[in-house]
């Protein structure tokens, strides 16, 4: 079985970024080796995320940001999120751009794309976005109450050694 590892806590692994950087600034102070900060102040940070606490993150620190909301209406509420926070960081809230994921379903008439789509989504089950999930965490969801709180999951991944998920351990737990 591969070496396990904890699974950071999600709030947490936002304060991970900037820590190392800061870490490897003041070892290059320390050695003697300085250079100018670029223009972003930092390594280009892009964020991933739409949590409040990823939000947060990417207004403080992120030059770019991806989003993926089911409508318009919470994805303008996430920038204006982001933008507000920017600002109140000292950053002008244009400086942090967005980028939302999208599907196009492209076809020669409007027609034939209705058709796509609803092709497509005749192929969508429960079950397959369970294993989706279970493929990229190692995390099996249909063995978990699913009246708990997914903060305090615990298990461990039962991935094969070789995939990628399979190093993780959830809070601590082990096989």
């Amino acid at each position: 079985m591969a070496s396990c590892e904890m699974v950071v806590p999600h709030d947490e692994r936002y304060d991970m970024p900037t820590n190392i950087w800061k870490s490897a600034i003041s070892y290059g102070r320390a050695a003697g080796r300085t250079t100018e900060p670029s223009p972003q102040r930092s390594p280009v940070i892009f964020q991933a995320g739409s949590s409040g606490r990823g939000r947060a993150f990417a207004a403080r620190h992120a030059e770019g940001v991806f989003l993926k909301a089911p409508t318009l209406e919470v994805l303008r509420d996430q920038v204006q999120d982001i933008r507000r926070q920017a600002q109140a960081f000292g950053r002008d809230p244009e400086a942090v751009k967005v980028f939302n994921g999208l599907s196009v379903i492209v076809a020669p008439t409007r027609e034939e794309a209705l058709h796509k789509q609803a092709e497509f989504k005749s192929y969508q089950s429960a079950e397959a976005t369970l294993l989706s999930y279970y493929s990229v965490t190692g995390i099996d969801l249909t063995a978990l109450d699913p009246d708990s709180i997914f903060e305090n999951i615990k298990g461990v991944s039962r991935l094969p050694a070789h995939h990628p998920g399979a190093s993780y351990r959830v809070n601590g737990a082990s096989s």
